[in-house]
């Protein structure tokens, strides 16, 4: 998964991004808890992809594994850094807003 999270091409971390997806409506808590642990930064990438669709897929992507997971401090500090540095692009993104606002109003 990893690796396809890092290819240039759209369709392969699209395809990557939805058999994430797929895991997290069916894996069990622990089994989401190490795929997370192993695939959080490669995700977090993703935010700063060419491909819009790129970017919002990884947004709700992310954003199911924090629905489906307790809190954890160390990854959500990640995932704000990740969406400050993002804004700080100077490139205003809808999805970034929306997530944080779920994640806000989960913990």
């Amino acid at each position: 998964m990893c690796s396809n999270l890092q290819s240039d091409e759209r369709r392969t971390k699209l395809s990557a991004l939805n058999l994430i997806q797929d895991h997290c409506e069916n894996e069990s808590y622990a089994q989401l808890h190490c795929i997370f642990d192993e695939i959080y930064l490669h995700l977090l990438k993703c935010y700063s992809d060419r491909f819009e669709s790129v970017r919002e897929k990884a947004v709700l992507t992310v954003t199911e594994f924090v629905n489906k997971l307790p809190p954890n401090d160390f990854h959500l500090m990640n995932i704000i850094s990740t969406l400050v540095e993002r804004m700080d692009n100077r490139r205003p993104w809808s999805q970034v807003r929306k997530f944080v606002c779920s994640t806000y109003n989960n913990c």
